[in-house]
């Protein structure tokens, strides 16, 4: 009945039908599908993984309305989703020959550990795992045109200037795309100069370069430029206990210790304590004052703040989760999140109490 709509219906806007909350809503908890792409000049796609057995399916819908499965279904069991755990968050992979030019072997971290890749598992949920950069991105690394302005070879912000204005515009209501966790934004007045900064950020398009050729071969279905607050908090309430919140409501996010104490900030000292509070996965340089990286002193959250319609988020080093002007200069960088798709495969090693991955297809 859903499909028939979907061809039948002359007066709709296709695209509008083929998103992964709509779907998933029609499939009455039979499944899930992720990686959903809308093509109206050809077929449109998405991956499938049903409840009732371990494997997915990558299928195309044409125009017509016919779904077809393609190629044969990826079975949970041998993939790196089926292994990871919370207690994994924050291990490295290695197995991609990309180089972000943040760490190498002979570089170690602020935590003493000498990592062996540039990336970290970030957190899963039902069918996809998701990589986070274990550092701030150099900006000799950005994409062309995301940032209006630099203050050192790991941070950027956005400027008021004519000449950058284009690159604060969106078109549409941003909603859920590849399973990466923004779906509250729908709530923000997508005119405000905040919501139009984390547009930027939630361009896959624009960060596809960090995925692209230089993965192992169709592993990776999307990146982004840096986590949203709901990731950054998905990823800290599975692996530990003493959970943090967050809402949304016309101009952003707020967050706190508890749905019932939601503010426009946590400050370092209520993240004190917390077992989350000393991880370099959330915090890579620890979070003490003057540990930045390079005048780095935190790194941007892809989420409006709910304190003014110009604000977004941002983790700072001394350890809060606050809200900073879009155009301020603020000393912020970005991590890239990649979100890999669900048949990906992982072995691992562990050396001196370091966790690595390795990939492959």
């Amino acid at each position: 009945e859903y499909m028939e709509e979907w061809v039948t219906n002359q007066g709709i806007d296709k695209s509008t039908f083929f998103t992964p909350e709509k779907l998933n809503a029609n499939l009455g908890g039979k499944g899930t599908v992720t990686a959903v792409s809308y093509n109206g000049a050809g077929d449109s796609t998405l991956t499938y993984a049903s409840n009732d057995g371990n494997l997915v399916y990558g299928m195309a819908v044409n125009n017509n309305g016919q779904v077809n499965v393609v190629g044969e279904p990826t079975v949970l069991g041998e993939t790196l989703l089926s292994q990871i755990t919370p207690a994994n968050y924050g291990d490295y992979v290695s197995g991609y020959d990309i180089d972000l030019g943040i760490a190498t072997a002979g570089n170690a971290f602020s935590n003493g550990k000498t990592p062996v890749t540039d990336w970290r598992i970030f957190y899963k949920d039902a069918t996809n795992v998701y990589l986070i950069a274990s550092d701030y991105l150099p900006t000799s690394k950005y994409p062309d045109g995301v940032f209006g302005g630099y203050n050192s070879p790991y941070n950027g912000y956005w400027t008021q200037s004519s000449s950058d204005t284009t690159k604060l515009t969106t078109s549409g209501t941003i909603t859920t795309n590849n399973n990466f966790l923004f779906t509250k934004l729908s709530n923000v007045t997508n005119t405000n100069k905040n919501y139009q900064a984390v547009a930027t950020l939630l361009d896959s398009s624009k960060w596809s370069a960090l995925a692209s050729t230089s993965w192992v071969d169709n592993t990776a279905t999307a990146v982004i430029g840096t986590p949203t607050v709901e990731m950054w908090m998905a990823s800290w309430n599975q692996k530990y206990s003493d959970t943090l919140a967050f809402d949304a409501n016309a101009t952003g996010y707020q967050v706190g210790l508890t749905a019932d104490s939601l503010s426009n900030y946590i400050t370092s000292s209520n993240m004190q304590g917390k077992a989350g509070f000393t991880d370099t996965l959330y915090y890579p340089h620890g979070n003490t004052s003057g540990n930045d990286w390079d005048s780095c002193y935190g790194y941007w959250l892809a989420s409006p703040s709910a304190e003014s319609a110009t604000d977004v988020f941002d983790v700072y080093c001394v350890g809060s989760v606050g809200g900073s002007s879009y155009d301020d200069d603020y000393y912020d960088g970005v991590r890239p999140v990649v979100s890999l798709s669900s048949g990906v495969k992982g072995t691992s090693t562990t050396t001196d109490g370091v966790t690595t991955w390795t990939l492959s297809n």
